[in-house]
């Protein structure tokens, strides 16, 4: 009797186990399945377009409107590394039940990422038509249009990565999925309507449309429902920071407004000065005084670490 007591705990032992392990599959194939989604989604939405301008436009209309896609590129790709790394502190956070501080470096990440945002688009677009006169000839100028309007479809994207972040860290990932297709279809059928009338100006302002009726429409109203977040307490934080940076941006603008003509040292020394005039007034106007704390602390850290890796490497030769 005991042995045959000893089986059946044994066999049900095994079988929990089993089940625990196809749950665990299960979730771990769901989570990378719709990542890799979003990501194909990416695709659509940001490489689709050179297709539709060969197919509808012509092949020489490829390269006028790569200068204005490979700016936006690099603009999305520095943004992406800049704070791709809130999502593990976000699962963190979400993992050990911590609402608070949850909530705390959710805010301040959008804080930065629309900080760095509206910097490098506003940038793009006060540079953008001078720098390509100057690097590529006048001939090219009519990407300058483009660039403007995919400069502002990435900033309604980048601006919002901690809000996609979140998604992801709390395993809402396949809503994410879902709007990066909507956008990527939005973007395809609008940029096909209006390239016919527009060209390259229409194939970029398909890109602007998909990504403000996703971006700006519904990402921000299913991040506040999965998250519990009030809706309108959210818009107008994210409101007010826009208009925060546009308007220092704008100020910093103004004032180098003397170099921005097709000139290398003219372009670099006004860019070098506007920087450091947004950069002053983020920080005054933008970050208030525990968050700045915050940032003087891991700064130094960092510092620290860096100084004690030398020491660390010769004790170990040694």
């Amino acid at each position: 009797m005991g042995d045959l007591s000893c089986e059946f705990a044994d066999s049900w032992t095994a079988d929990l186990v089993c089940e625990t392990r196809i749950k665990t599959a299960k979730s771990l194939s769901s989570y990378s399945v719709y990542s890799f989604l979003a990501y194909l989604a990416d695709i659509l939405r940001f490489q689709v377009d050179p297709l539709v301008i060969s197919s509808l436009i012509g092949l020489a209309a490829v390269t006028h409107y790569r200068v204005a896609g490979m700016f936006a590129q690099y603009y999305l790709q520095i943004l992406m590394f800049s704070v791709g790394m809130l999502q593990p502190v976000l699962s963190r956070l979400h993992g050990s039940g911590d609402r608070a501080g949850l909530e705390k470096v959710f805010f301040f990440g959008t804080k930065i990422s629309t900080s760095l945002s509206v910097f490098i688009c506003l940038a793009l677009i006060g540079w953008g038509k001078p720098f390509i006169t100057l690097w590529m000839g006048q001939k090219y100028e009519d990407g300058y249009l483009p660039l403007v309007l995919l400069s502002l479809a990435v900033l309604l994207d980048v601006f919002q990565k901690p809000s996609a972040d979140l998604l992801f860290a709390t395993f809402k990932q396949r809503s994410y999925a879902y709007m990066n297709v909507s956008e990527g279809v939005l973007n395809l059928v609008f940029s096909v309507a209006l390239a016919w009338r527009f060209g390259i100006v229409g194939v970029a302002m398909g890109t602007l449309i998909g990504a403000f009726v996703i971006r700006a429409a519904v990402q921000p109203w299913w991040v506040c429902r999965s998250s519990g977040f009030h809706y309108a307490d959210y818009m107008r934080f994210l409101g007010k920071n826009l208009l925060c940076c546009g308007c220092l941006m704008g100020a910093a603008t103004a004032i180098v407004v003397w170099g921005l003509r097709p000139s290398y040292p003219f372009l670099v020394s006004s860019a070098i000065c506007a920087t450091a005039i947004y950069s002053i007034g983020t920080w005054v106007f933008m970050l208030n005084p525990s968050e700045r704390e915050h940032f003087k602390k891991a700064l130094r850290r960092n510092l620290d670490q860096k100084q004690a890796e030398p020491v660390s490497v010769i004790a170990s030769v040694s």
